[in-house]
């Protein structure tokens, strides 16, 4: 090859090796942005914790053999391209040896957690039942009885059952809702609440609409930002932000009031919504068009005593099918009675756990004859209401947006007692002696806003002295 030919040769290998460069930095034109976690040198990636080297000790460069995982939750971060793009999705490809649970969360300094997701589940993984996967689900059946997923959903027998019999994992198993029993009046909320909120809606007609109003209490120094998700079947479809008031320092006083509407066609069904704050803010008022709202916890704070943003004491009374209620209040100073089906109970420590099981007087609930429901009076506030259900406002917009009877996979789950398990874990590959499996991950991370994400990989049961519990010898992450 002549000198001429050689210098074309090589300006056409650097020519290359810079559009790959502007490819792999700047993703334009919504190309992938590819980071693979690499050692000694990782590119791309900071902020290292838990995670180490192992070296091949038998070769003589001491080349890398794999990574070694011994902290219960270790962490890193990847650095996003200099450029104004938004990611949707996180795949993720690793390969690992472990015996333990194991989750890889994705976290962000602009949405908090995104995501977690298991890539390895010991029981499940184990399982030989014959397996059904569809929509980022998988059923797995002791003994075929459906041909495929939707004849699982809706089989009556199952909600009969309240979800007896069937091991879930990562997953909630909705009941079924019959919508003549909504109510054809939309909710609002009567009172204020404070920090972040989730509740279930049943969408009976189109479109959605759900308007929220907030107030910031600043009586911390810092951002006081709302966010707003609609979640189906765990994904999320819509996402947006009430941002703070202006006001980051420590005044006391309550901002302005702040709001936001969404409105969306959605199919009928049963959908999730997190209101997602500090503790600083206060909603101020939440109208939705539905008629049936349930919520996993309630903290009501019409205490003018307490809150400025408070005009007047305001008497709240919620309805919920569970029988063991936990009140914790937020100040021990603001103890007070209430009463549950007509009968007084005191709260008099900052945390409280009330049993009905022996002494509950039941309610038949509207949405399900055979169904109790329980319903609480407070006149204070000032405090928080838990338990392993919902909570409805009106007894008329009580359901159950979840079967309550189902069992929770984990290590000590007895499966063999179980006919049927669905859930978010998909099986990983073997080969070679290590696992292999690859993940598909929902996010919204705008690189606008933020300029790394972050990952945590952990194990659910916590360990007091180190050892490696993970192996990785492969980690590919891709943004899209």
């Amino acid at each position: 090859m002549n000198k001429s030919k050689m210098r074309v040769f090589i300006a056409i290998i650097l020519f290359l090796a810079l559009i790959i460069l502007f490819l792999h930095l700047f993703s334009p034109l919504g190309l992938k942005a590819i980071y693979r976690f690499s050692y000694p040198n990782p590119n791309w990636i900071k902020n290292i914790f838990g995670i180490s080297s192992v070296t091949d000790w038998g070769s003589i460069d001491g080349q890398i053999k794999h990574l070694s995982v011994t902290s219960d939750k270790a962490n890193f971060s990847i650095v996003l391209p200099p450029a104004e793009k938004n990611f949707s999705r996180v795949n993720v490809s690793m390969s690992f040896k472990t015996k333990e649970e194991a989750k890889l969360c994705i976290t962000n300094d602009f949405t908090g957690e995104v995501e977690s997701i298991a890539f390895f589940q010991p029981v499940l993984q184990n399982l030989q039942w014959p397996a059904t996967a569809e929509d980022g689900l998988v059923l797995y059946q002791k003994n075929i009885k459906y041909n495929s997923m939707n004849e699982f959903f809706e089989d009556k027998s199952i909600t009969a059952s309240d979800g007896k019999g069937v091991g879930v994992y990562d997953y909630k198993l909705q009941s079924k809702i019959d919508d003549a029993i909504a109510p054809d009046k939309d909710f609002t909320l009567d009172g204020l609440i404070r920090g972040s909120h989730t509740f279930y809606v049943f969408v009976k007609k189109e479109p959605l609409v759900i308007n929220v109003e907030k107030s910031d209490l600043n009586q911390y120094v810092g951002k006081d930002e709302l966010e707003i998700t609609i979640e189906e079947n765990g994904r999320s479809i819509l996402y947006t932000l009430i941002e703070d008031d202006g006001v980051e320092e420590k005044t006391l006083l309550p901002g302005r009031t702040q709001s936001a509407t969404i409105e969306k066609k959605l199919p009928q069904g049963v959908y999730k919504v997190k209101l997602t704050s500090s503790s600083d803010s206060v909603i101020t008022n939440l109208r939705v068009n539905q008629g049936l709202v349930v919520f996993e916890g309630l903290f009501f704070v019409d205490n003018p005593a307490v809150y400025p943003i408070a005009k007047e004491y305001k008497k709240h009374n919620i309805f919920t099918d569970s029988s063991v209620i936990d009140f914790a209040l937020a100040r021990e100073s603001e103890k007070q009675n209430i009463f549950i089906n007509g009968e007084e109970f005191p709260l008099n420590q900052k945390n409280n756990t009330i049993d009905l099981n022996s002494i509950s007087a039941n309610l038949a609930s509207p949405t399900n004859s055979r169904q109790k429901i329980n319903e609480i009076e407070i006149h204070k506030n000032d405090v928080n209401i838990q338990s392993k259900s919902v909570f409805s406002l009106t007894r008329e917009a009580f359901f159950k947006p979840y079967l309550s009877q189902t069992t929770e996979i984990n290590n000590s789950v007895d499966v063999t007692k179980l006919d049927f398990i669905i859930g978010k874990y998909k099986k990983a590959d073997e080969e070679n002696g290590w696992y292999k499996q690859t993940l598909s991950i929902p996010v919204n991370i705008d690189s606008a806003k933020q300029k790394e994400v972050q990952f945590s990989i952990f194990k659910n049961e916590m360990q007091t002295r180190f050892y490696e519990w993970l192996s990785i010898k492969d980690l590919t992450i891709t943004l899209e």
